[in-house]
């Protein structure tokens, strides 16, 4: 890993990844740049264009300020870090930089107080984003589920899952959530196939697996992640339509990312 991005709003909850980042970026000797970004609106206003001007530029002034102290921090304990203050949509700015700074991770809370939860469900980035509830206290990952449906992206996601979190000695489940399309002998063959190819590429990891059954996706997650106590659960990237059923409905996202005590490590498209 090389480059981890942390959006802040200097929020609680955006503080709170950062701690994140800083513990994932010294098990793999990454950098972190945090970002903010101040939207200025070019639009009609009371207010005499130099003097609105010269307020925004007191604001870039005050926030950089803010982004310093930040860097300071994160230098004095041991990662390097840069900082990033841009113009214009988070969304936007963030897909621009994660691309140009070829970031590996984007590491980012999801209540603060600018919409950054906003930002974890509409991103377009290809890169994998962590979010970090408010609550959730920093652990070593130590359980983890990641989610498949045997795609051929789900080895690659696979890989920078390991890759992140390697170091942190974690125990891996793979779930897959099958609906009946295919018989239980098959489902478990296909399974246990992903199982053991992952075994062998990745032996120092403790990797098993769990077939389920049934069609309400979201809540058998739920109940299970609170079952075994999880620590993180990832989305590989073609399940891309689990993603969108739990986060399409109001009541599930407040669930799962507003109230939702554990990370979610999502690989977008």
């Amino acid at each position: 890993m090389n480059t981890i991005i942390v959006p802040t709003d200097f929020s609680k909850n955006a503080n709170n990844a950062l701690t994140f980042a800083i513990a994932i970026a010294k098990k793999n000797e990454s950098k972190i740049v945090v970002l903010h970004t101040n939207h200025y609106d070019m639009v009609p206003s009371t207010i005499p264009p130099e003097l609105e001007l010269e307020q925004f530029n007191q604001l870039q002034k005050d926030t950089k300020g803010k982004l310093l102290e930040i860097q300071k921090e994160v230098l004095a304990k041991g990662v390097d870090c840069k900082i990033a203050l841009e113009i214009g949509p988070l969304n936007d700015v963030l897909d621009e930089i994660s691309s140009r700074k070829r970031a590996k991770l984007i590491v980012m809370g999801t209540q603060g107080a600018s919409g950054l939860k906003e930002t974890f469900l509409g991103s377009n980035t290809k890169t994998p984003i962590l979010a970090i509830p408010e609550s959730y206290s920093f652990n070593d990952f130590e359980k983890v589920v990641f989610t498949t449906n045997y795609e051929r992206r789900s080895a690659m996601d696979f890989k920078h899952l390991v890759q992140m979190i390697e170091l942190f000695r974690s125990n891996i489940k793979i779930l897959h959530i099958a609906n009946g399309d295919l018989s239980y002998a098959e489902e478990e063959k296909l399974l246990t196939s992903f199982e053991n190819e992952m075994k062998e590429k990745y032996p120092s990891v403790n990797i098993s697996s769990q077939l389920m059954y049934g069609e309400e996706t979201e809540n058998i997650m739920t109940d299970f992640i609170k079952r075994e106590h999880v620590n993180l659960v990832c989305f590989t990237t073609k399940h891309r339509s689990l993603l969108e059923r739990i986060f399409g409905k109001p009541s599930v996202t407040k669930k799962m990312i507003y109230h939702s005590s554990i990370p979610i490590l999502a690989f977008p498209h």
